[in-house]
């Protein structure tokens, strides 16, 4: 199966992974997983999320089609990541240095 976005695996002592993968990061915020900031690799967005493991065999049951969502979460959230870009791009045009790590709080918990 192929895989649209990126997974940034980070040391195994760092607790972090950076997902650029949209739709995933959508559905990783419906099972409660909280973006802690969004980082910037040229044009690429990464969604950065804690607690590496759990997060892991989320994205597990993700591809496996082993959790389901709620379709109404899972719509709002993508509306909130897209709001959050979107942020994010008129903060890099007007010069926010502070653009490339935000913090956020985007969840829809079940």
């Amino acid at each position: 199966m192929k895989m649209k976005g990126q997974i940034d695996m980070k040391p195994d002592d760092c607790n972090e992974i950076d997902i650029s993968d949209f739709y995933l990061s959508a559905y990783l915020c419906c099972m409660g997983h909280k973006i802690k900031c969004t980082r910037k690799n040229g044009k690429r967005t990464f969604f950065v999320f804690e607690n590496k493991r759990r997060v892991k065999n989320a994205i597990q049951a993700f591809y496996n089609r082993e959790d389901k969502v709620s379709a109404i979460d899972y719509k709002n959230t993508i509306s909130d990541l897209k709001s959050l870009l979107y942020s994010l791009e008129r903060c890099e045009k007007n010069g926010d240095e502070q653009s490339s790590i935000v913090s956020t709080s985007i969840t829809h918990k079940r």
